[in-house]
């Protein structure tokens, strides 16, 4: 990414947190509360297990990523990502980086699939480990 004339190397993570920046701002928006997450639209943007096994909305899979609880939670969840994103561009190509995370995301996501039928999930947290563990695993 060039900004006035200066290269930023990192424009992946930067990416990342401004798309769950915005995602946030809009499920603020239409949940009418930017403090916490309104259920209603945590159910239709989130992870709900049950309506993912019985009713087949397997994009809650790749959404429940960018979808936050509430603001403190997508605060640290973005401060951890800046910390290991940044991390992880030195260490893999955009696409690779690109690829680990969304995959660590998605296989989270579908790891939480065993927890009880009600689970209600969100959040970057199963893409960001995802993304730790791959760069450490690549430093070793």
């Amino acid at each position: 990414m060039h900004v006035g004339g200066i290269i930023l190397k990192f424009e992946l993570t930067i990416l990342l947190v401004l798309v769950n920046v915005a995602v946030y701002g809009y499920t603020s928006f239409v949940g009418g509360d930017f403090l916490n997450t309104n259920i209603k639209v945590l159910e239709k943007f989130g992870q709900v297990n049950l309506y993912v096994i019985v009713y087949g909305t397997y994009w809650q899979l790749f959404t429940a990523m960018f979808v936050h609880v509430n603001l403190p939670h997508l605060i640290l969840n973005m401060f951890f990502l800046l910390i290991f994103g940044l991390r992880a561009e030195e260490l893999f190509k955009g696409e690779e980086f690109l690829f680990i995370y969304l995959a660590s995301g998605l296989a989270g996501n579908l790891l939480t699939l065993l927890l009880p039928p009600l689970t209600i999930s969100a959040g970057a947290s199963g893409a960001m480990f995802g993304t730790f563990g791959a760069s450490i695993i690549y430093m070793r």
